[in-house]
């Protein structure tokens, strides 16, 4: 499973604007793919580097204006340390050609 580590300057970030947000405004104002993109302190471009996409459509796909691919939606949760989606993705993935 990949691992994050989030830095003292991010978690102090992240923690100030959750003081003085509710969770549901949190939830309102950032999408939740960025939001779980961002809390290990993952840039737009890593990530989709990471997971094999542009950048650009991975930005798209966060403000809910493409869709993922079964393959790319299965690769994302890896990137994202999301072991478990991962793992039940993974019967849909498209088997390789020969």
């Amino acid at each position: 499973m990949i691992q994050f580590a989030l830095t003292r300057s991010h978690c102090s970030g992240m923690i100030g604007a959750m003081q003085n947000q509710s969770a549901d405004q949190l939830t309102r104002s950032v999408p939740p793919l960025r939001a779980v993109r961002v809390a290990p302190g993952l840039s737009v471009r890593e990530t989709a580097r990471r997971a094999c996409i542009t950048p650009s459509h991975l930005s798209r796909v966060e403000r809910g204006e493409r869709q993922l691919s079964v393959d790319a939606l299965a690769r994302l949760p890896k990137v994202l340390g999301l072991g478990e989606l991962s793992k039940l993705l993974a019967p849909y993935r498209e088997e390789p050609r020969s």
